[in-house]
């Protein structure tokens, strides 16, 4: 964020911590005399200027810096419109970088193309996320006890549900596949016979407990909530269930996704994302406390489906994300809807994921907007997810 040349806060910390920061005016409080002069009286007084408070962030700035130059790269690599990269301690919310792409320098805020950049796309824009949604339904469905991690099922290529015809992005059957299977070869067939065994009120009632749907929270201007449709809604369809099952027709943003893959890794508890560690006023420091906001998996289920996004991640590519450390992700490929549909060509590829496993420190999101190479999100993102962790 910044401030402007008229004194006003504009975007980020600036605007939404703009009371701490802005301080006080000195004001005079007395009587003059006819020609102006101030008479000092008893009610009268001076109350010198307060300077604002200085805050102190979550972001290191190694790992910041860091992210930022990934992205640029990852962008010019694969000649994509935009992207983020977020880095989460899962543990406390803290948020150890943020990138957005294209930005803008807040010393030269003036030296923009387009008033776009100055939004960061990270807490105020929607996109649908795709098959990183798969390990949340996957959890919804063990925390109910519906499936269990050692399950299996019949994969025929194709399934329906509401009346819509559901298919695997390959357009194959792949016969008997175990859940560790499902998310290795990321079946879209997988993930919706998962949401229709749980059902929808199961469904939807895990994604609202994950923080879909509503404000993260993060002490950054002008987040939104997103847009899941639930039943009773004037627009949910059953369809709905199945494709919001693998990412699609729900939107979200990239902070959302960050933090209800911070609360598989840390052992099912939700936490809310934050930036400024320390408010500093003088010689007095407030310090921000981690905020919980709620558990929305048993210890056992998230320890479960860390291991199976583990092994997942090792089955779904020949060679280690990080060589010497397990890392449980997963990627994500969503069309981009238009007035015609999915017909066009336009992607957002991503990769969500955290380690190491077991007792991760760091949650890593990638995400890059119409890459116009590589067809996939784990060969478009993935590879900058391996350098970040690294």
């Amino acid at each position: 964020g910044f401030v402007d040349l008229e004194g006003q806060p504009q975007y980020g910390l600036e605007r939404y911590y703009d009371r701490q920061l802005r301080g006080e005016d000195g004001v005079w409080r007395g009587i003059t005399d006819s020609w102006g002069e101030p008479i000092m009286m008893t009610q009268g007084g001076y109350r010198p200027a307060r300077d604002g408070t200085d805050l102190a962030l979550t972001l290191d700035r190694n790992v910041q810096y860091a992210a930022e130059r990934i992205l640029a790269a990852s962008i010019q690599e694969h000649k994509a419109e935009s992207g983020n990269i977020i880095v989460l301690d899962p543990r406390r919310g803290a948020i150890t970088a943020m990138a957005s792409a294209p930005g803008y320098s807040p010393g030269e805020y003036w030296r923009v193309e387009t008033l776009d950049q100055y939004v960061n796309t990270a807490v105020s824009a929607i996109y649908e996320p795709g098959s990183v949604f798969k390990p949340l339904t996957l959890a919804a469905a063990f925390e109910a006890r519906v499936i269990r991690p050692t399950d299996s099922y019949d994969d025929r290529g194709e399934i329906v549900i509401g009346n819509q015809r559901i298919r695997n992005a390959d357009r194959e059957a792949h016969g008997p596949t175990t859940m560790t299977g499902l998310l290795a070869k990321s079946l879209n067939v997988g993930a919706a016979h998962v949401a229709a065994t749980l059902g929808p009120t199961r469904f939807y009632e895990m994604m609202r407990r994950f923080g879909f749907g509503e404000v993260t929270g993060v002490d950054l201007m002008f987040e939104v909530p997103g847009i899941m449709r639930v039943p009773g809604s004037t627009y949910w369809h059953m369809s709905d269930l199945g494709t919001n099952s693998f990412g699609q027709g729900i939107s979200v943003t990239p902070i959302q996704v960050v933090a209800a893959y911070g609360a598989l890794a840390n052992d099912g508890v939700l936490m809310r994302p934050y930036i400024v560690a320390e408010v500093r006023d003088g010689e007095q420091v407030q310090r921000k406390e981690p905020f919980r906001v709620r558990r929305v998996l048993s210890a056992e289920v998230a320890a479960q489906l860390a291991e199976i996004m583990a092994d997942a991640t090792e089955l779904a590519s020949d060679e280690p994300l990080v060589p010497g450390y397990r890392m449980a992700g997963k990627s994500g490929t969503a069309g981009i809807p238009d007035l015609d549909g999915y017909d066009n060509e336009d992607i957002i590829a991503s990769y969500v994921g955290f380690g190491p496993v077991p007792n991760p420190r760091f949650v890593i999101l990638v995400r890059l907007d119409k890459p116009q190479t590589g067809e996939w999100g784990y060969e478009v993102a993935a590879p900058g997810f391996a350098q970040m962790a690294k």
